[in-house]
């Protein structure tokens, strides 16, 4: 009955996108340094929109109408994959315009959390698994697969119980990189973050965060390889350096905001300058927030509309999504639209693409380059393209 109490009041506590405690300390094994913290007060400029964008052009390229689509990513400007949530691989080899799909063959039960090709034969996928019963530190299961055919058959390369793996990144054949949530029964169920590291394309992986300090209660949301054996991770609000051979966490950033914000982005501008956006959509309600590093300082630029997904493609233009309360037609009937937005000023002010085309909340964006991009609505993969 005191178990079951003790991780009721950790609910109470950290419901929604109220963030737990954060505190940094150090303990054996894996390591968390605040060697360098960039938590700087800043004041925040309202982000404008100013009109319309006629500049870029939005085009569906594939639509699954009975399922969503998990990622899209291109190998070259014709070269493209996509995976759906029910586990159908599509590919294209002329740009999108004509797609081939197949059932991927895993027997695995769960979602599909992620998909990554190092080349048209040798890709990865992550299937996560999260635990029906909350009190069960046991119920969570994560699978690593790899294909060395382009996806016609799949080997199990790592599992585990009691993590959900999120993301899967392999800057090369060789070095890879899971990220996620663990469950760890202490006094209390507690959520911590999850790192795995592989040098030998799988065989072997290395728990990056085994030994955390039991304070630092946080889920990995996105990673980003930078150089050999190390990334940039971020977790919601703190942005850490990772160094895989000395299992080492550098805290870069505590973003500092308020307890209902969620960061679901963060990137490198071409100066090397860390970004990070997010918002909220709570009882408190709906914001947005783009943060960059200018020198010492963290520039904010604040909108009163939930930012869902942020992508830099140069130092000044920026694509974001997410969607606004349009209408109020009674105090509990609020209507929320999906937007899709360009900057061409770093933020300052904004303009609505695609019009009124009828798109969905865009939850992921792929960079090709500053021309071209694509992202997923929902049960569509969209291009855009700059005219």
């Amino acid at each position: 009955m005191f178990k079951i109490l003790n991780v009721l009041l950790m609910l109470i506590g950290c419901f929604g996108w109220i963030a737990c405690n954060h505190a940094v300390s150090k303990s054996p094994g894996s390591e968390i340094s605040s060697e360098v913290n960039t938590n700087l007060p800043s004041e925040a400029e309202k982000m404008e929109v100013v009109g319309e964008n006629n500049f870029w052009k939005c085009s569906v390229k594939l639509t699954d109408p009975n399922n969503s689509f998990v990622k899209v990513q291109f190998l070259s400007n014709s070269e493209g994959i996509a995976i759906s949530s029910n586990g159908f691989l599509f590919k294209t080899t002329d740009g999108g315009q004509k797609w081939q799909s197949f059932k991927v063959g895993i027997t695995k039960k769960g979602r599909i959390s992620d998909i990554y090709f190092v080349s048209s034969q040798i890709g990865w996928i992550t299937i996560a698994k999260e635990r029906e019963d909350y009190l069960n530190e046991l119920g969570d299961e994560s699978v690593v697969l790899k294909t060395e055919d382009g996806g016609k058959s799949w080997k199990n390369k790592f599992s585990i119980n009691s993590v959900v793996i999120e993301k899967v990144s392999f800057p090369g054949e060789k070095e890879g990189w899971v990220i996620g949530r663990k469950t760890l029964l202490k006094d209390t169920l507690i959520d911590q973050i999850f790192v795995n590291h592989t040098n030998d394309g799988g065989e072997t992986w290395s728990d990056i965060t085994g030994d955390l300090p039991e304070s630092l209660n946080d889920m990995a949301e996105d990673i980003i390889p930078t150089k050999l054996n190390e990334a940039l991770l971020l977790t919601n609000g703190i942005i850490y350096k990772i160094l895989a051979n000395e299992k080492k966490l550098i805290l870069l950033a505590n973003l500092d905001e308020r307890p209902q914000t969620y960061f679901g982005s963060f990137g490198l501008l071409p100066n090397d300058n860390l970004w990070a956006a997010g918002g909220a959509d709570s009882k408190e309600g709906i914001w947005g927030i783009l943060k960059k590093k200018e020198g010492n300082i963290w520039k904010s630029y604040e909108t009163n509309a939930y930012l869902r997904k942020l992508i830099f493609i140069s130092e000044n233009e920026i694509f974001a999504s997410g969607h606004f309360v349009s209408d109020v037609t009674s105090k509990t009937d609020i209507v929320r639209k999906p937007f899709l937005r360009f900057s061409n000023n770093g933020g300052k002010s904004w303009e609505n693409v695609c019009g009124d085309k009828s798109i969905a909340e865009i939850s992921f964006f792929y960079f090709m380059n500053t021309n071209r991009l694509w992202a997923i609505g929902d049960n569509k993969i969209i291009l855009l393209e700059r005219l």
